[in-house]
């Protein structure tokens, strides 16, 4: 074997180190990338698992603010049915009172009809009879008038507007389709509370009718007899000085207490017709009448929104409303009015102008309050 000289171990000893240098080199290399993937795989990894914690995170949200709504929702819910349980019990209970003090009205004017006429019972109601005339013929006077086209000529555009003030909590009240005398009740389809499908106004079967149109859009023509109700016509005291003021009128009444409807009966004989009815559903077709008065009466309506909606259903364009009432100054009328809440005799309230006005106004096209002495009032709603 040859021996190896000094300057060839020199030359293989440097090839060594530079082999051990390039194996050196590559390891680091190796280490390097595969520090460099770690790290780039560590920053992947905890980027999805920080995407992962955001979506747990969003989810978690969803699943709260879903369970917040749902609690809303049921809340909302619940409220919405506790509110339409009182609504309804609040509706009832208006529902019971009202039927509660109309049968104290008829019960109370039952007992009075056979003295009403001359006894203290009546004796405010027959001091309102010369003021509720003298209206009566004012107004038959701008009817006359307004046929020419002067009187109550704005009054005569007339909308049918259905009426909402009160429906959802006022009960049927069934007619006493009873009368003194043979009748032909029309229809009642425009009570409160149905359908509303139109009466036909020129229905010549509708009580006090006798065959002559009354289209309540036409103009009055006064070539016809006044037709005139009576809302609440007791024993037709009034009613007979009605028809002596206007002899040729076709008058109708409307009373509760039967016992009133008959000495109504004895009184007026064949000059009138007269029902057992309720004044805040009237047994009429639509604009059926030319004047309708109500004397000494209307403080014992329940509802007195329903019953001025009446008077102005049963009116014809022009026509108008007259009430004789009770009145009182703000401190006697504060304390019968709360006094009225314990009556037996089915009185309600007492009110004020301003209260007779937001009654009446509604309807009617023009409203007038007068005073009447110290304890009385008058009011004239045309249509």
């Amino acid at each position: 074997m040859r021996e190896e000289t000094g300057e060839g171990r020199e030359e293989r000893a440097g090839k060594m180190e530079d082999l051990k240098k390039k194996r050196g080199a590559g390891e680091e290399e190796r280490k390097g990338r595969k520090r460099e993937g770690g790290e780039e795989e560590a920053k992947r990894e905890g980027k999805e698992g920080e995407t992962k914690r955001e979506g747990e995170k969003e989810e978690e949200d969803k699943g709260e603010g879903r369970k917040v709504e749902k609690e809303k929702g049921g809340e909302g819910e619940f409220k919405g049915r506790k509110r339409a349980k009182d609504e309804g019990a609040a509706g009832s209970a208006f529902a019971c009172e009202a039927q509660r003090k109309r049968e104290q009205s008829r019960r109370a004017f039952d007992l009075q009809a056979a003295t009403y006429d001359e006894d203290m019972k009546g004796a405010h109601a027959r001091s309102l009879y010369p003021h509720v005339l003298s209206a009566l013929r004012e107004c038959a006077a701008a009817l006359a008038a307004g046929a020419d086209g002067d009187a109550f000529a704005p009054c005569r555009q007339t909308t049918r507007i259905p009426y909402d003030s009160h429906p959802a909590h006022i009960p049927h009240i069934p007619h006493v389709s009873r009368s003194l005398r043979t009748l032909h009740f029309p229809c009642d389809s425009h009570a409160l509370g149905d359908s509303g499908t139109s009466c036909d106004s020129r229905d010549s079967h509708a009580l006090g009718d006798s065959g002559t149109s009354c289209d309540s859009r036409a103009p009055h023509a006064l070539s016809r007899p006044l037709r005139i109700l009576d809302m609440g016509c007791g024993t037709g005291a009034l009613a007979q000085q009605v028809l002596e003021a206007f002899p040729s009128c076709e008058l109708s009444g409307v009373d509760l207490s039967e016992r009133m409807l008959s000495r109504a009966a004895a009184r007026l004989g064949s000059r009138a017709r007269l029902a057992c009815a309720d004044s805040e559903r009237l047994p009429f077709s639509d604009g059926l009448f030319d004047l309708v008065y109500c004397n000494d009466s209307f403080h014992h309506y329940p509802d007195p929104h329903r019953a001025a909606f009446q008077a102005w259903r049963v009116l014809a364009a022009g026509g108008a409303f007259v009430i004789g009432d009770c009145w009182q100054p703000a401190p006697a009328r504060a304390l019968m009015n709360a006094f009225m809440r314990h009556s037996f005799e089915g009185d309600v309230r007492i009110y004020s102008e301003s209260e007779l006005r937001a009654i009446l106004s509604p309807w009617f096209s023009r409203v007038e309050w007068r005073r009447v002495g110290f304890r009385s009032c008058l009011a004239i709603a045309v249509k």
